[in-house]
């Protein structure tokens, strides 16, 4: 990368130091207020890497892709994102995917499928949304998923991938 110098006519290199600031001139506080909304305030993460299958039709909880974060202000935005491994091992079916807050499906039906036309499929699935839970209470995330009507199995870790959801919590 190259280095970009900023040509400052009435600024010489010596003319701003630490000690020409004063003492209490930079505090936590005044940095935190100067700094816009929307920085991130906390992360909290869960990973797994053991193969999950399911041959529910419908979401049920995928064991270790689960995450509780306690947000510092009501009117934060919580961005969740989830990865894994997807499968649907049986032809014609599809394997359906999906972010909870709690128990409240965070999309209308999944926010993602993987559809097999032929047998064993396997791909990577991300989810992500951005969240408004209103609360400082404990607020829990976790992924779902579960097959279509059709027979066969969903996939989640396959091949004992792993997994992956992340909750951040930025600042509004």
């Amino acid at each position: 990368m190259a280095l970009t110098k900023i040509i400052t006519p009435g600024i010489t290199d010596d003319d701003v130091t630490a000690v020409k600031i004063a003492d209490g001139a930079v505090t936590a506080a005044k940095l935190a207020s100067a700094v816009p909304l929307g920085k991130v305030l906390q992360v909290v993460t869960a990973i797994d890497q053991t193969s999950r299958s399911t041959t529910s039709a419908t979401f049920t909880d995928i064991t270790g892709l689960s995450v509780t974060i306690t947000p510092s202000s009501t009117s934060s935005k919580i961005y969740v994102i989830c990865n894994t491994t997807g499968h649907s091992g049986t032809t014609s079916a599809s394997s359906y995917y999906t972010l909870l807050r709690g128990s409240t499906n965070l999309a209308t039906n999944a926010l993602a499928n993987i559809y097999s036309a032929a047998t064993d499929l396997e791909l990577p699935v991300t989810m992500c949304i951005l969240d408004s839970p209103n609360t400082t209470s404990a607020t829990t995330y976790k992924a779902q998923f579960r097959r279509s009507s059709a027979s066969g199995a969903a996939g989640a870790q396959y091949n004992n991938t792993l997994g992956s959801i992340t909750a951040f919590e930025i600042g509004a």
